[in-house]
């Protein structure tokens, strides 16, 4: 089967050219894909981005969903199967079934269940060096920046969007937080440049 590829090109708007995301100084910064540095663990875990943290100021992707009570946690799939021992799709499952399930590394279950994104905001906010880019696509933008706007993180996040209509709505749910846009032709590009009116 033939695949097209598309280049994408990732541009960083903010409201306000004053402010900034956070960042250390004089160094590069990694981006930890599912907040891990070894993918035999477990992704998408608090557990591992602590772990992470410890070997630098990483910023830590994760992947938002929502079950069935509306509860924000940590899921890349639509389905629970590949990453906890359980089966089903996240958005199906009700707070108590969703917190009855373990995630999964590559030797099998762990002890820890699927992370709330909430907790994940509280560790944040109490590690200082701990960065986050949120890739939405399960979340409403205002749903994924209300929370961070309350845990003060506004300055330490990255917000992944994939079509106009959410890149605006991110705008508009955090006026601090950068958004990250992503084109796939000239006229998408000019298109995320007129939604930034001159911002960076």
């Amino acid at each position: 089967m033939a695949t097209a590829a598309v280049a994408l090109s990732p541009i960083v708007l903010s409201p306000r050219p004053a402010r900034a995301l956070s960042l250390p100084a004089a160094r590069p910064l990694i981006c930890a894909h599912r907040g891990w540095t070894d993918p035999t663990q477990a992704e998408n875990s608090l557990i591992q981005m602590r772990q992470t943290l410890r070997h630098g100021p990483f910023m830590m992707e994760l992947d938002l969903a929502t079950d069935s009570d509306g509860t924000i946690v940590l899921m890349h799939d639509d389905t629970v199967n590949r990453t906890t021992d359980g089966d089903g799709p996240v958005a199906a499952m009700t707070d108590a079934q969703r917190q009855r399930l373990r995630l999964r590394r590559a030797d099998g279950a762990t002890d820890e269940a699927i992370p709330l994104y909430d907790d994940v905001l509280r560790w944040a906010a109490s590690a200082p060096t701990a960065r986050l880019m949120l890739d939405i696509k399960g979340v409403s933008p205002e749903a994924a920046l209300t929370p961070v706007r309350r845990a003060g993180l506004s300055d330490r996040v990255v917000v992944l969007t994939f079509h106009p209509a959410q890149s605006q709505a991110a705008f508009d749910a955090d006026p601090d937080a950068l958004v990250c846009v992503l084109t796939a032709d000239a006229a998408q590009l000019t298109a995320a440049r007129d939604m930034a009116r001159g911002r960076r």
